[in-house]
């Protein structure tokens, strides 16, 4: 609870308040994760920040430690995404070899096709697909040439900056800033 001290006329912040400010910040801060964040959601975070009674050092510090809870929040939802796919993965090879061992069954019935109670299970053709094995006796008429240009970004950056090629209309070195947290 915020507190006037008559003497010197400052307000003083109890530790539960900047508890409780950081907290609906990092409310906010969910909300903005959502998809349908808005233009409301990021004003209201501004807020939540600028009213947070700390010296800028400690703001700042405490805004660095919300920083490092997001970054984690990110990388344990990748984790999770990495174990999910990998658990796709094995469920697919699964339905696969169902897939396969039930054709190979049918396959063995001189009528292929199954009825039970609640499917019907039979052999199908499917479209019919190619396999080639050299694509240099495939007629000119079939084949389609790509070609794929790839810069060298890095290699043009320091050309340009050693001198080493004339500046080229439509190319120009930019310089664009970051915040580092360490």
């Amino acid at each position: 609870m915020k507190k006037i001290n008559n003497e010197y006329n400052e307000v003083k912040i109890t530790l539960s308040d900047l508890v409780q400010a950081y907290n609906d910040a990092t409310d906010i801060i969910d909300v903005l994760s959502d998809d349908d964040a808005n233009d409301d959601a990021i004003k209201s975070l501004e807020i939540a920040f600028e009213t947070i009674g700390d010296d800028l050092n400690d703001k700042l510090d405490n805004m660095a430690y919300v920083l490092e809870k997001l970054q984690s929040d990110i990388n344990l939802r990748k984790e999770k995404i990495k174990k999910l796919q990998k658990k796709n993965k094995s469920t697919e090879k699964v339905i696969k070899n169902i897939k396969n061992y039930i054709q190979m069954e049918i396959e063995k019935l001189e009528n292929q096709k199954v009825k039970t109670l609640e499917n019907t299970f039979y052999i199908a053709n499917n479209p019919t697909g190619i396999k080639i094995d050299d694509v240099e006796k495939v007629p000119s008429e079939f084949k389609e040439i790509i070609t794929d240009i790839k810069v060298d970004k890095r290699a043009l950056i320091k050309a340009l900056k050693d001198n080493e090629i004339e500046k080229i209309d439509g190319i120009e070195l930019t310089q664009t800033k970051s915040l580092r947290i360490r």
